[in-house]
């Protein structure tokens, strides 16, 4: 080979190096919005432990917690049987923690006007709500949201979607102290 062919060849391998060199920004993927006020049931969550001059950062798992899903048949919120069962479930895996709160979230599809849908999620949540306290929750921990139809849990306007928006989560959290 050549000089020149030479040459050539370690140019473009050092040119090929150096750009593996660069430093490139970490790409990320925001997978989660978190509010402020999870970030506050975190550092609530979080505590330290002395133990043989080791500080030992314990972490309560609940943050994200246990959830259960109610859904609802159109135009409906009266609790069913099935609901019953499915929040007496959710509520048995509560009882394993102290200190807890429920945040309870009642949603609608889109079928319909804003004006009835907006009630609607607020009766459904309602409902939720109320079912909890009669099985011994403390009204002070349960936090009650209603979104109507401005946050779907699936788009579109198929039946699979519809079924899926018509529902209140039920979710387990921190008591933020």
């Amino acid at each position: 080979m050549t000089f020149s062919k030479k040459l050539l060849v370690v140019g473009i391998l050092a040119t090929a190096m150096s750009g593996c060199m660069r430093e490139y920004p970490k790409q990320t993927t925001e997978i989660d919005n978190i509010s402020a006020a999870e970030i506050t049931r975190l550092d609530a969550s979080m505590h330290v432990d002395e133990a043989d001059g080791t500080s030992l950062v314990h972490y309560n798992p609940l943050l994200r917690g246990e959830r259960t899903v109610i859904e609802f048949e159109s135009a409906v919120h009266e609790l069913s049987y099935d609901h019953r069962k499915q929040l007496d479930a959710f509520l048995s895996e509560a009882e394993q923690y102290t200190d807890y709160a429920v945040v309870v979230r009642g949603h609608t599809n889109e079928v319909g006007k804003i004006e009835d849908n907006t009630p609607l999620a607020e009766k459904r949540t309602k409902a939720v709500a109320t079912y909890l306290i009669s099985q011994h929750v403390q009204p002070a921990r349960i936090t009650s949201e209603s979104y109507s139809e401005r946050e779907p849990a699936v788009f579109g306007d198929t039946e699979y979607g519809l079924e899926r928006n018509r529902r209140v989560e039920v979710q387990l959290t921190n008591v933020v102290q």
